[in-house]
C-alpha cells in the first residue's frame, strides 16, 4: 500500500527519482502568469516543496504545502524555514476538507495507481472552489515498470476528468525540466 510508511521509506533510501531538485518551470511560469498573489492553493504530494516554499518567497502567502510524509515534511521545512507552520498540511490528500481556489499537480495524480484516479479527480473537486482551476503536468509516457510513478495519456485523461473537471487546456508541455522533455502534459482544468 502506498502510505506514509511506504513514502517515508522511498525518501530515506534516497529513491525520489520524482524529485528534480528545484521547482517544476511549467508550474512556476503558470502561477507567475495565471495566479493572484492572494490565492488559496494548494499543491498535493509536495514532496520537498520547492513550488511551495518558492512561491511563498515571492509571495504568494495563502499557498498550502501538503504531503503525506514526516520525511518530506522535515525536508521542507529544512528547506523554507520561513514557510507558515500552518500552511504546512501533513496529511493524506483524501483527508483534506478545506477550500482552495488553486490545485496544482506536480507527481501526486501520478504517484497514485491508476485505479484510484477517480478518487483522485473527485477529491480535487471537493475541495476546490467553484470557480477554481486544478493545473499543472501529467505524464504522457507509458512506463516500462510498475510504478509509482504511474504513466498515461491524453485520451485516458480527458475519459477520466469527464465526471468531475472540465478541461480548459490540455496539450504538450513545451517547458518541461530537462529530464521529462517530450514526456509531460500541461493540464488547466475547472471544476463541472
Amino acid at each position: 500500500m502506498l502510505n506514509k510508511e511506504y513514502w517515508d521509506d522511498k525518501w530515506i533510501r534516497g529513491e525520489s527519482g520524482w524529485d528534480l531538485g528545484k521547482p517544476s518551470p511549467p508550474l512556476m511560469q503558470y502561477i507567475r502568469t495565471s495566479i493572484p498573489k492572494e490565492a488559496r492553493i494548494i499543491i498535493p504530494g509536495s514532496g520537498r516543496g520547492y513550488e511551495a516554499g518558492t512561491a511563498f518567497q515571492e509571495g504568494y502567502v495563502n499557498v498550502f504545502y501538503n504531503d503525506i510524509s514526516p520525511f518530506a515534511v522535515r525536508e521542507f521545512r529544512s528547506l523554507y524555514p520561513e514557510f507558515p507552520e500552518e500552511q504546512i498540511l501533513l496529511s493524506d490528500f483524501f483527508l483534506l476538507n478545506e477550500k482552495f481556489d488553486f490545485c496544482l499537480e506536480q507527481t501526486s495524480f501520478c504517484a497514485h495507481p491508476p485505479s484510484r484516479r477517480l478518487e483522485y479527480l473527485e477529491q480535487v473537486h471537493k475541495i476546490l472552489k467553484p470557480e477554481g482551476r486544478y493545473a499543472g503536468v501529467f505524464f504522457d509516457i507509458r512506463f516500462p515498470f510498475e510504478g509509482p510513478p504511474f504513466g498515461g495519456n491524453k485520451k485516458e485523461y480527458e475519459s477520466l476528468f469527464l465526471n468531475y473537471l472540465r478541461i480548459i487546456k490540455m496539450e504538450k508541455c513545451y517547458n518541461s525540466a530537462k529530464p521529462r522533455v517530450d514526456t509531460e502534459l500541461f493540464v488547466i482544468s475547472s471544476p463541472k
